[in-house]
Formats: C-alpha cells, sequence, structure tokens
C-alpha cells in the first residue's frame, strides 16, 4: 500500500515538475502545458481513488479512534483540496492562461504548495497507522 501510494506521489512530482518547467517560458505552450495539465490531473484523480477506496478502509479495520479520526481527518482534507483544485482548473482554462499568463503561474504555484502539503500529509498519516493494520 505504502509503495503503490509512494508511486502515486512520484507521478505527480514529476508531474508537478513538468508544470513548473513550463511555467518557467516567457509565454504559454498552447500544446504541452494542456498536457500536462491533464496528464496530472488524471494521476491526481487515480491517487484519490486510492486513498478513499483502499487505503482509508484498510486503514480504518481495527482502527482506534484516534486513527479513525485521523482518516476522517485526511478524507475531510481531501475533499477539501479537490474542491480548491476544481476551482483552479475551472477558473484557469486554456484561454485564461493564456490571457493572464502571470496570473495562471501565480495560482499554480499556490496550487503545487497544496498538492504537495497533501502528499506530506498523506506519507505521515499513513506511515503512522500502517504499524496497527496487518496487510
Amino acid at each position: 500500500m505504502l509503495r503503490t501510494l509512494s508511486d502515486y506521489h512520484r507521478r505527480i512530482e514529476l508531474g508537478l515538475d513538468d508544470i513548473r518547467r513550463l511555467c518557467r517560458c516567457d509565454a504559454p505552450d498552447p500544446i504541452m502545458l494542456p498536457r500536462a495539465r491533464a496528464a496530472l490531473g488524471q494521476v491526481s484523480i487515480e491517487r484519490s481513488r486510492f486513498i478513499n477506496q483502499v487505503v482509508v478502509p484498510r486503514l480504518l479495520v481495527g482502527a482506534n479512534y484516534a486513527s479513525a479520526r485521523d482518516m476522517l481527518a485526511l478524507q475531510n482534507s481531501f475533499a477539501a483540496n479537490r474542491l480548491v483544485s476544481d476551482q483552479h482548473v475551472s477558473r484557469w482554462t486554456d484561454e485564461t492562461v493564456a490571457v493572464d499568463w502571470q496570473g495562471y503561474r501565480s495560482a499554480a504555484a499556490a496550487i503545487w504548495r497544496m498538492m504537495e502539503q497533501q502528499m506530506d500529509d498523506e506519507r505521515g498519516l499513513v506511515s503512522r497507522h500502517l504499524e496497527h493494520v496487518y496487510l
């Protein structure tokens, strides 16, 4: 489970690196940026499903109150971050990115920090609670 989660995190980090590299350009790449954004969105959705459908249910088996509370907090933060991410994607279409490249880059940087914090939280939480679960 931790290995699969680490793989998702690695793929997300690679996707973030791609978008960061593209954001260092003077203008948006109308072909590569949408592809990179779509790829990052896809792996993020896959990771979300894995957390909600595999990780949390497995960690809840035999969980004590503190562990169950932590899992609920993880799911709540995931849902809140997903909402922020969905709003970001809705706001920053290919057209709005082209019109306000600097604005997009600033908004994207905030999303990157949020995603990195989420991954750190997941790693810590899952590692802490795996010792209580027979896998």
